[in-house]
């Protein structure tokens, strides 16, 4: 993965989305939870152990019972619905196993998650976003397991508002590193760092998407080069190297560099234009790119247009795989208590769903005002009104779908 996203992709991708992940935001300051809500948190991983151990003490010859895909799902919805009737940013939520192509005792999954935004932090109007995930377990060439995946994101909003947004994320960030007063260089993503900032800086807000591709190829040409001024200052370090051991060091970083540069050119820009030449859709593809031996990208394709952001990829994953043995009681321990409403799931489920929904809210509607609480957080389980139990449901269709 390293490898492609070291080249134009990432910068792309840095710019354009994943800035606006909470990875990219700067790390609030550390707040202490009172001890009622320690208390829970501590109450919950208890609750998560014991499901672990009883998972993994299950006796391994007795045949689990097969879960019911249509009622799994049902499961879904009674540990959503609490805090989905809560959420009033979110103007519906689907989400679920597609039970035609989920087959849990051959190791193959397909997920599906529509939800529609009645608003966001960069845009007044409404955004619709599409996922779906598929995975199977296969064997290699080489009988070595690995995990085959596929995956899409259509995300509809507005996507120079959001462009400018993750430039105002990255731009809030804290700086990088100056070069050091004992003469230290900058490393190379230092240095890039440093570069993205101050093009960042002079850039005013985005306008079109012209603007946008113009942006965005300016920084795909960037990264390349500040890997080709990091091979240039490895060959002269190792040309004044006169240590053998060194040298041999300084050569095989600049090995590496290469093929890192190299492997930027598996990712392919292209632009799209309209009859008047005006930019439509700025479009980035990979195909067979490796990522070391940890497996491979078959493809992958991303799509900006105006209002319109298009993700999709295929691979290969090799490493980690070996744990999926491990962790397939656990897993499907918790998905047969989910599709059961064992209670203690659902609370568990929901306690964690409610703090990752409060985490991603100023990412999604912006931070509220300094000082100021935060009147859309969703409440703690607790303080949710009781939802009657769901019967267990009947065989139904196929292409049944959750909705709220």
């Amino acid at each position: 993965m390293k490898s492609w996203m070291n080249g134009c992709c990432f910068a792309l991708v840095v710019l354009f989305w994943a800035a606006s992940a909470q990875a990219q935001a700067p790390l609030p300051a550390p707040r202490r939870d009172p001890p009622a809500r320690r208390g829970e948190r501590v109450e919950r991983l208890r609750k998560l152990g014991g499901q672990v151990i009883g998972a993994l003490a299950a006796d391994p010859q007795a045949a689990p019972k097969p879960l019911d895909v249509p009622q799994l799902n049902e499961g879904i919805l009674s540990l959503l619905e609490p805090l989905l009737t809560q959420e009033r940013a979110l103007e519906s939520l689907h989400i679920g196993f597609d039970p035609v192509a989920t087959n849990f005792a051959r190791d193959t999954i397909k997920l599906r998650a529509d939800a529609r935004l009645k608003h966001t932090g960069w845009s007044p109007n409404p955004t619709q976003i599409n996922i779906e995930l598929q995975a199977r377990m296969a064997r290699s060439d080489n009988r070595a397991q690995q995990a085959l995946l596929e995956g899409q994101l259509h995300v509809e909003t507005d996507v120079i508002p959001l462009a400018n947004r993750a430039i105002a994320r990255i731009l809030g960030r804290a700086q990088p590193r100056a070069p050091a007063g004992d003469g230290r260089p900058m490393s190379a993503e230092e240095d890039f760092q440093a570069r993205l900032r101050a093009k960042l800086e002079r850039t005013p807000p985005l306008a079109s998407m012209d603007e946008l591709v113009d942006l965005g190829i300016y920084l795909a040409g960037l990264r390349m080069a500040v890997v080709n001024d990091q091979i240039d200052r490895l060959k002269d370090d190792l040309n004044a190297a006169a240590d053998e051991r060194a040298r041999a060091a300084l050569q095989a970083d600049l090995d590496q560099v290469r093929l890192a540069r190299d492997r930027m050119f598996d990712v392919r820009p292209r632009v799209e234009r309209d009859e008047r030449g005006r930019a439509a859709a700025l479009v980035f593809t990979a195909v067979d790119s490796g990522l070391s031996a940890g497996g491979r990208m078959d493809r992958l394709e991303l799509v900006l247009r105006e209002h319109e952001i298009h993700l999709a990829a295929g691979g290969s994953l090799l490493r980690g795989v070996e744990s999926y043995a491990l962790l397939k009681p656990l897993v499907m321990n918790t998905l047969e208590r989910l599709q059961n409403r064992d209670p203690d799931t659902l609370r568990l489920g929901r306690g964690i769903l409610r703090d990752s929904l409060n985490q991603a809210r100023p990412l999604l509607f912006g931070d509220p005002p300094q000082g100021a609480p935060d009147a859309e957080a969703l409440p703690r389980p607790e303080q949710l009104e009781p939802v009657p139990a769901r019967p267990a449901a009947p065989p139904s269709n196929p292409n049944n779908r959750i909705r709220q």
